[in-house]
């Protein structure tokens, strides 16, 4: 099928535009880090936005976890050394936990 060359000019933009809004918001998100030493979560309070990763790094000698109160995420078990990420796709308030150490806390 043939098309004129300016209708086959509008679909290319619209391809490309199309592509640029739904690939543009990946390339906005970024990766917070929040480290786990002394017992804590650092930073214990972190805002974000939609798309955004975070990554907490274990860097005590106990294990932990980053596991929400209402169940949507968890890092599993994180040794020395090991990490775990979390996408949010939905905003939110986001209290977490370690499930070894229930005195440690953070939002997100």
């Amino acid at each position: 099928m043939m098309f004129s060359a300016r209708k086959e000019k509008a679909m290319r933009f619209a391809i490309t535009l199309t592509a640029a809004v739904f690939l543009g918001n990946a390339a906005w998100a970024e990766t917070i880090p929040v480290d786990i030493k002394s017992f804590k979560y650092h930073e214990a309070t972190i805002t974000i936005a939609v798309g955004d990763t975070v990554i907490w790094l274990n860097q005590d000698r106990a294990r932990h976890t980053a596991t929400a109160r209402d169940g949507s995420f968890t890092t599993g078990t994180l040794k020395k050394g090991a990490s775990g990420e979390v996408l949010f796709s939905e905003a939110g308030t986001y209290e977490y936990v370690c499930k070894f150490h229930r005195n440690m806390k953070g939002i997100v």
